[in-house]
């Protein structure tokens, strides 16, 4: 071992490739260097980190979270920068790896709310020092730039600093407590699971690698609101070349993809428009404006063929869609495709108060007995219903998820037991149901919210207990179920909102109380809970029933709701009895769940209604018998 200009401890220095390869051995041997089509601008900036940054934080959004928000210290990298120390510049046409989770590491330690003292090699990377890149002549360097060429040496001995590893070390000489899923050892690259956390008095944080290419929920949404969480985040792609091939079954065109590279870049924040999302690029050192999506319509053409005519997609992860990363193409044209393979993000700034927060405490009439969230316009809102006199309410939120305001009153029938909410073309759209006579009314609302839209009124058998909605194969439908008798269906809504059809009806066990809907990869999955005795299900929807995939058995007597989140599924398991609460994660493969995080919210709630406002999620709690009305904002963390 040797001593570094920094007199940090480097590797041995074997000549392998660095962590963009050594360390992701699914990926692609091919160089990570910048975007298609540009030329390599070499030094563009050297780094933004100042020498003595405060801690704080992490976002600058001068005109709301609606406007331009910047990552706060986050430095501007290059790959192959000449201030990379000489001995390991062969290392950087693989570099990209390395530099954009050194860009990540420094901007969580810049960013961090803590400053409680660093260990281990946290403290050896935030001591490095500027020196010089050891050439002929020597160049003087910068201290990020040092820590690059650290990254390197660390990632050719095979031993990549990442993110866990810097959650990990902090001073563990005060009260800590640390939530490490099993297996996990945070000094090990890729040992840990896709989440995990550490709080310690006043530091909060959680790191992540979420591979994310078989699912749909890394979008412009989730990674905006990931960062306003505290998040530096940064994204790995594959870089596919489309090919056209005849299908003469079909009659047209499918479309083929061919790999031809990997890269991996960090995002530094975000603004309006169809290219929302900004990254520093390390390939060359600049920043551009991307869109995470999985619309294809974005590209337009694939091999000379307009989208609109591909009579069918082969996407790299074998679903009917993948989520990719599009440069806007009036700085960087490209005719290549570039897929999401993972997404990863570092906090540690999350919210001092811990994973559940009380945000609003209020009192409101007593007597509503269904509370169906919805959102309008990209703004949350409620319909509130009081079953015994007809009384309703259309609400929106107030921001920071301070209370409700009603825009409109009225009373209508009562007996309404259940309301279910779906969307066309992004605008709400809901199922009243009365359990006692069957009756069921299609409706919408007015843009203005002054007053219900009544499609139309059917009559479907009486006594049903559950009407949950899901999407499947891009259609709306619902899901009918009596847990008195475990009779089951399926109801396909028109495009009009105005009728349904009954798709498949079958017979299920008894005495499921709790159903939550949620998609993997565009496929519809569903957790299913009997309170009585703490059964639960993680199920694959399909066009004839479900195919169960695990089952385990929780507390009795929960709550459990789907939680509104721009990201993986997630539910809230909620005990009425001591108004304990867990937001627990579900697994990406759709058979498990674990707790991200659990609080203690008030007790006897009647309700709970999730929401998302400003791409935070909150719960609302209300006691119809008290009028109690509490709201909550919860860490998925």
């Amino acid at each position: 071992m040797q001593q570094s200009r920094s007199g940090v401890r480097t590797g041995l220095r074997t000549k392998i490739p660095s962590a963009c390869v050594v360390v992701s051995l699914s990926l692609s041997l091919a160089a990570c260097a910048g975007p298609e089509g540009l030329e390599d601008s070499g030094e563009v900036l050297t780094g933004e980190v100042s020498q003595g940054v405060q801690v704080g934080s992490s976002m600058d959004c001068p005109t709301g979270t609606g406007g331009t928000c910047t990552v706060l210290n986050m430095p501007l990298l290059h790959q192959s920068s000449s201030l990379i120390d000489v001995d390991v510049q062969w290392m950087s046409p693989w570099g990209c790896y390395d530099t954009s989770i050194a860009t990540v590491l420094n901007t969580a330690l810049a960013n961090r709310t803590s400053t409680r003292p660093l260990v281990d090699r946290t403290l050896a990377w935030d001591s490095i020092v500027a020196g010089n890149n050891g050439g002929t002549p020597p160049l003087t360097t910068t201290k990020v730039y040092e820590q690059v060429t650290q990254q390197y040496r660390w990632a050719n001995a095979t031993v990549p600093m990442y993110f866990h590893e810097m959650l990990k070390d902090f001073d563990t000489a005060f009260t800590t407590v640390r939530k490490f899923p099993a297996g996990c050892n945070p000094d090990v690259y890729g040992s840990c699971a896709w989440s995990t956390s550490v709080l310690v008095n006043d530091t909060v944080g959680a790191a992540y690698r979420d591979f994310s290419e078989g699912t749909l929920h890394v979008t412009n949404d989730y990674i905006k609101g990931q960062m306003n969480a505290g998040f530096a985040m940064m994204i790995a792609y594959g870089r596919y070349t489309p090919k056209k091939v005849w299908d003469s079954r079909l009659g047209g065109y499918r479309m083929t993809f061919m790999r031809d590279s990997q890269h991996k870049v960090a995002f530094s924040g975000y603004q309006p428009g169809t290219y929302p999302l900004r990254i520093n690029d390390v390939g060359d050192g600049q920043r551009y404006n991307v869109s995470v999506t999985s619309d294809v319509a974005l590209i337009g053409t694939f091999d000379g063929i307009a989208a609109s005519s591909v009579v069918a997609w082969d996407f790299p992860n074998g679903k009917k869609a993948q989520t990719f990363v599009r440069y806007d193409p009036a700085v960087s044209p490209t005719t290549q495709v570039f897929f999401v393979d993972h997404v990863d993000g570092l906090s540690l700034s999350l919210p001092k108060a811990g994973p559940v927060r009380q945000v609003f405490s209020g009192t409101w009439s007593a007597g509503w007995t269904s509370l169906m969230p919805f959102t309008l316009n990209g703004e949350p809102h409620q319909l509130a219903y009081n079953r015994n006199t007809g009384a309703v309410h259309f609400d929106t939120f107030y921001a920071n998820a301070n209370g409700t305001n009603t825009v409109w009153s009225y009373t209508w029938g009562s007996g309404f037991t259940h309301f279910a909410p779906y969307y066309i073309n992004k605008h709400p759209y809901f199922i009243a149901y009365n359990s006692t006579t069957g009756d069921a009314h299609y409706d919408t609302f007015p843009s203005n919210l002054q007053g219900p839209i009544i499609k139309a009124i059917k009559t479907w058998p009486a006594g049903l207990t559950t009407i949950e909605p899901f999407v499947m194969n891009g259609e709306n439908y619902l899901l009918l179920y009596n847990k008195n008798t475990g009779a089951v269906r399926y109801e396909k809504l028109n495009a009009t909102g105005s009728d349904s059809t009954t798709t498949w009806t079958g017979t299920w066990g008894t005495g499921f109380t709790h159903f939550a809907s949620h998609d993997i990869g565009g496929t519809p999955h569903l957790v299913v809970y009997n309170a009585s005795t703490g059964a639960i299900h993680y199920d694959r929807i399909l066009a004839n029933g479900v195919s169960v995939l695990a089952i385990e058995t929780l507390a009795t007597g929960l709550n459990l709701e789907a939680l509104d989140f721009n990201g993986p599924g997630h539910v809230l398991a909620y005990q009425p009895g001591t108004g304990s609460a867990a937001t627990k994660r579900l697994g990406l493969d759709g058979t498990t769940s674990a707790d991200a995080f659990a609080g203690t919210t008030f007790a006897s709630a009647t309700a709970v209604v999730p929401f998302m406002q400003g791409g935070k999620p909150y719960v609302l709690l209300y006691n119809e018998n008290t009028g109690t009305v509490r709201s909550y904002e919860l860490s998925m963390f």
